[in-house]
Parts: C-alpha cells; structure tokens; sequence
C-alpha cells in the first residue's frame, strides 16, 4: 500500500478546520502523485493543544460533511468527507525540552511537558509505544543544542529520526546530523510543521513522505511504528521545502502573531 504522510503537523484551535483538512487532502493527492493509498497526518501537538483529544471524543466540531471513525487503536483514527477523501490521523505530541530542542512524540496520546531533559522525553516515547524525532529547527541546533543533538543521533541505545520541516530553507547546507543519521540507517522524515500564524493551515500537507508498506487501515500505528524503529521502510520524499524569502515570511508572520494582543 502506499502511505502518503505528512509526519511534523500542528493543528492550531486558531485554524479554520474546513480550510485546514481541504488544504491536506489536497496537498497529499499531489505529493502521491494523484496514486490511490493511505492519507496520513501525524499531528505533533504543543501542550495547550488538544485537537486529537477533540476529535476522538467528540468535543470538536468538524466542518460540514466531515465525520470521525474511532480505530481500535487510541492514537488514531479516520476522518472521512462524505465526498469520499479520507485522512488518517494520528496522535503525537511535541516537548520544548530543557536543554531548548523540540522532541516530537510521535503515536503518543501524551508527552512530559516543556523544560523535562531530553533524554527523559526520549525515554518516555519509547516506553508509551510511540516513536521520538528531533526536527531541526531555525537557531536550535547550533553550539551546545547542536552537539547535544548529534550525541543523541550516535547513541545507539536509542531509537529516533531527525526531522526536516518544510521552513528549513532550500539551498541551506545539509545539517550534519542529517547525514550521521543517514549514515546510521535512521530516518529522516520531512514534514510541514505549520506555524500558529495566520494562513498557516496552507502550509499542511505540502512536504512529506510517500511510504511503500503495507499497513492495517485500523491500526496504522501498530503497522508502522515497527519498521520506523527498525527502519525497515522504504520512502522517498515528496514536496519540496521552501525557498528562503518564503521562509522569511513565515518567521515574520509568527512574530507579529505572538506579538499580538490575545483575542
């Protein structure tokens, strides 16, 4: 089966969720190439948010046409539009640890909040069955950050992937862990990694990953997180990053949204 994911998303309460799960559908069909398969967000919430919660036990109102479908499985579940689009979505979450890099939790109902060590965060994927990533990020994987992230990356004791977000800009020098993680047979997962920022829903869905495996539509967690611990997958990147003035924007964009006074 092919596996068209989208593994860094946030979906943040200030999106317009007609506008969010339009744009995904949208932006997976083209990275699958228009190829039939399994439609995948792996949402990577911060600690106020709670999208996945909402959407499993009912307390989000989705748009028109939309429904949720509950899986075995408490960290997934299936969106389907009465047009026929489905999404699979499963749950995560993201960790501002101590020493200041982003820890994603991947198929995690939940994650020990911002400022615990990395390490521990680490630990804590692993043993609620879930699968850890360390996404790069502007500024936050140079000097003591970026050392500390490639000693996780050699640690052979531990299972994880880097992350390449979309805002990491074409052109830029491949960061060093990415080729030790390589070298290591770790994964590199690309994802979108939208910002709380307006407009940002457009950017979900844009880069990700085409996965040929095969895989319990019920269970798709159970199915994959096996072959992304052992990395036992074959996958090709799809979509591309953005170009630097695209960056920039985005970066000014979340600025002035955090210096915005609150609703």
């Amino acid at each position: 089966m092919l596996i068209t994911a989208d593994t860094h998303v946030h979906w943040y309460p200030s999106y317009d969720p007609a506008r969010f799960l339009t744009v995904a559908v949208k932006h997976l069909a083209v990275l699958a190439g228009d190829r039939p398969g399994l439609r995948m967000l792996f949402l990577t919430e911060r600690a106020e948010c709670h999208q996945f919660q909402g959407l499993v036990d009912g307390s989000m109102q989705l748009p028109a046409g939309w429904t949720v479908e509950a899986h075995p499985e408490p960290v997934s579940c299936t969106l389907r539009h009465e047009g026929g689009d489905s999404l699979c979505v499963v749950s995560g979450r993201q960790t501002v640890a101590q020493e200041g890099i982003e820890v994603l939790s991947l198929g995690v109902p939940g994650a020990p909040p911002d400022g615990t060590p990395a390490r521990e965060v680490l630990a804590a994927c692993a043993a609620a069955g879930g699968f850890p990533v360390l996404p790069w990020s502007p500024g936050k994987w140079m000097g003591r950050r970026g050392t500390l992230v490639m000693k996780l990356v050699l640690d052979p004791a531990l299972n994880l992937a880097v992350g390449d977000p979309s805002h990491r800009p074409r052109g830029w020098r491949t960061p060093a862990p990415f080729h030790t993680a390589r070298a290591l047979r770790r994964l590199v997962l690309p994802g979108s990694d939208p910002l709380p920022a307006p407009e940002e829903e457009f950017s979900v869905g844009r880069y990700g990953v085409n996965i040929e495996a095969a895989v319990d539509p019920a269970r798709p967690w159970a199915s994959l997180r096996p072959r992304f611990v052992y990395g036992d997958v074959v996958f090709e990147s799809a979509g591309r990053r953005d170009g630097f003035s695209r960056c920039v924007r985005r970066q000014v964009a979340l600025r002035k949204a955090r210096k915005a006074p609150a609703p």
